[in-house]
């Protein structure tokens, strides 16, 4: 047998499961800690034992709504998923603000899945997914770069109006 502890999280989601090792002599040792944050709110908590025969029936029932015909670009992620009811779809990456999230074009909020990754809610039906990437701070280097270009053009320029008025040897 696996035990697990199943919680609800402050942004609705439910039914997150962590396993918390396996049983050893018929018992199992628990032992949680929160850290004081704001972001985390932890409701119901149930721990449980599910036995580990079933863990290929859970994989297979869980893979059945997932993103397929996955694109993986320089800066970006594109795929599409069918899903029968409203659910959320987590990712394996860690939540950055440089992510945005498109969903059938609509740029889409962010949410934070198991404390690091990310997640975006979907509703029922076929959606086109885009993550895009931007580093933090790229525009802001993009343009000090113009800038100090153009200055350094300038300096170039102006010396060499001098030269030619003969101010500079």
């Amino acid at each position: 047998y696996s035990h697990g502890i199943s919680s609800e999280r402050s942004n609705g989601q439910q039914d997150f499961t962590f396993n918390i090792g396996k049983e050893i002599d018929g018992k199992v040792e628990v032992t949680l800690s929160f850290a004081q944050n704001r972001d985390v709110f932890v409701g119901k908590i149930q721990a449980y034992a599910r036995d580990l025969s079933l863990y290929k029936e859970d994989i297979k029932r869980l893979t059945k709504e997932c993103l397929e015909d996955i694109y993986v670009g320089t800066n970006n992620i594109k795929g599409c998923i069918d899903v029968k009811n409203s659910k959320y779809l987590c990712f394996s990456i860690p939540y950055s603000k440089g992510w945005s999230c498109y969903i059938d074009g609509e740029k889409t909020e962010i949410l934070k899945a198991n404390i690091m990754y990310m997640a975006v809610k979907l509703e029922e039906g076929t959606h086109q997914i885009e993550l895009r990437y931007v580093p933090q701070g790229m525009y802001l280097g993009m343009i000090i770069s113009l800038v100090t270009l153009f200055a350094i053009i300038g300096i170039i320029a102006s010396k060499k109006g001098y030269r030619e008025k003969g101010r500079i040897k």
